[in-house]
């Protein structure tokens, strides 16, 4: 993992993450787990996408009525890590800040299934849900064994889209990625992570950084301003340093067109938040309305936040001067931790 540069970005002002209608989760089939084969369609697949189109709509209603309750006992019931943590960690820090409910979240108009063709478990499924409020998430279902329910694993907002038209056979199911399409990709998939948690880290110590693996956007190039931005909106004052690396959980990758993958992965990111200059304290109000609802009131010498970023990615082919586009995230912070002269509280 990338260790803090040690150059400290000032911040004005907690972390905030934006809910998904329908939670997420990480898809854990290996890339070379299940193999394109001609025809496949025709074998007596184990999952079709009617059954996956009756999955996606039982967990929209379960997990509306969890967002409506805070309750962390149904989405275990629906939801797996990695984005099991940031949902857990957001109905926690709604609660302790005298929270009942997440509100509005909107409502799903269209939804779209992409199902590969399996004949063995573990089994999984990618979908696509176009929400009211005019934007679109990705989920990524899976499911270990006959025994086990189907439950989200990741997922992502589309904020730099387009979407890329995945690879789907003549009966309409999709292709996941296996090993001989990976190696063609301009980076395997299991190295996005490593790569984009090193751009971050150059963006923290560069003002104008850049990349020639990726294209300049907000969760690429500008995704460290976005951090710090979002401390700033929260109304901290005090100057913050990073630690970024890839998070230890599988990643997802289906088969687009002309050569490219879609894939979803995760990284870790680690906020150390000091006094300005080092300088008197960092103070939590008793609202919690600073720090958020995973810090307990107080003074303190640092807040440290642990945060997830899922992030979806589309990966051209090598060879080419595409660059890999950055098309969406689901972020959460999953742990907070405050030093002072008492020691460290962790929340």
């Amino acid at each position: 993992m990338t260790s803090p540069r040690a150059r400290h970005r000032a911040v004005g002002s907690g972390p905030g993450t934006r809910r998904l209608v329908a939670v997420l989760a990480s898809a854990v089939v290996s890339l070379a787990a299940i193999p394109v084969t001609a025809g496949a369609a025709q074998l007596d697949p184990l999952v079709t996408r009617d059954d996956a189109m009756r999955v996606l709509r039982r967990f929209d209603r379960a997990n509306a009525r969890n967002n409506g309750s805070l309750g962390t006992e149904g989405q275990a019931a629906i939801e797996s890590p990695p984005v099991q943590l940031i949902d857990d960690a957001t109905f926690r820090e709604v609660r302790n800040r005298g929270g009942t409910s997440l509100g509005d979240q909107g409502t799903v108009e269209r939804r779209r299934v992409y199902v590969p063709v399996q004949t063995q478990y573990p089994l999984e499924f990618l979908a696509s849900e176009r929400v009211s409020d005019g934007s679109t998430q990705l989920l990524a279902f899976t499911r270990p064994t006959e025994a086990d329910e189907w439950k989200v694993s990741t997922a992502a907002h589309i904020v730099a889209g387009p979407l890329p038209e995945l690879v789907q056979d003549a009966a309409g199911y999709a292709t996941l990625l296996d090993a001989d399409h990976a190696a063609a990709l301009k980076v395997p998939p299991d190295r996005l992570a490593p790569a984009l948690a090193d751009l971050w880290a150059q963006s923290e110590a560069s003002d104008v950084p850049s990349s020639e693996l990726f294209e300049s956007g907000l969760l690429t190039t500008d995704a460290v301003d976005g951090l710090v931005g979002e401390l700033a909106a929260a109304g901290i004052d005090g100057e913050v340093s990073f630690g970024f690396g890839p998070a230890p959980f599988p990643v997802v990758a289906y088969l687009a067109t002309r050569g490219r993958a879609l894939v979803l992965f995760a990284l870790a990111v680690h906020e150390t938040i000091r006094p300005t200059g080092g300088a008197g304290d960092l103070v939590q109000p008793r609202s919690r309305g600073v720090f958020g609802g995973l810090v307990v009131p107080g003074r303190y010498a640092t807040v440290r936040y642990d945060r997830l970023m899922l992030l979806a990615a589309v990966v051209p082919p090598g060879g080419t001067s595409a660059r890999i586009r950055v098309i969406g995230h689901y972020a959460g912070v999953v742990g907070a931790e405050t030093t002072s002269s008492g020691g460290t509280v962790t929340a």
